[in-house]
């Protein structure tokens, strides 16, 4: 194993980087990616701040053509606003993997609302969504 890295998430919609995520990041085969959110005030604008985002949020991390992961696409999903105090589980992990296969490989982050109706049910099209880039050395 070559040790970890975390990649944290921050949230900035009036920005041509939505996450803040960067555009390119070099590891070498064998090493955890984390993709995480660190910070409480990103947590908390986002969910707390946003009439958009009353029911909670989907985050969806994937790789279209090819991963150098297990899977191709992890979710983790966030509902509703209360309890307020659930940033104190910082820092929440949106995705998680070794990275097996070396190449380049784009993937993107998907931010979508939860609907707002007595079930939730997720929009189609995302709100927001950037696509970075990995590559994994030998």
């Amino acid at each position: 194993m070559n040790g970890s890295l975390d990649i944290e998430i921050f949230f900035r919609p009036n920005k041509k980087e939505t996450f803040g995520l960067p555009e390119k990041v070099t590891v070498e085969k064998g090493t955890k990616i984390n993709w995480v959110i660190k910070k409480k005030r990103v947590y908390t604008s986002l969910i707390f701040s946003n009439p958009i985002f009353s029911r909670g949020v989907k985050f969806t991390l994937y790789f279209e053509d090819k991963s150098p992961f297990k899977w191709v696409k992890e979710s983790i999903i966030i509902i509703d606003r209360t309890p307020r105090d659930n940033w104190k589980n910082m820092p929440i992990l949106i995705a998680s993997g070794t990275a097996e296969s070396d190449g380049e490989f784009k993937y993107g982050l998907k931010l979508m609302s939860i609907g707002n109706t007595e079930v939730p049910t997720y929009d189609e099209e995302p709100v927001y969504d950037d696509d970075p880039f990995i590559v994994v050395k030998e």
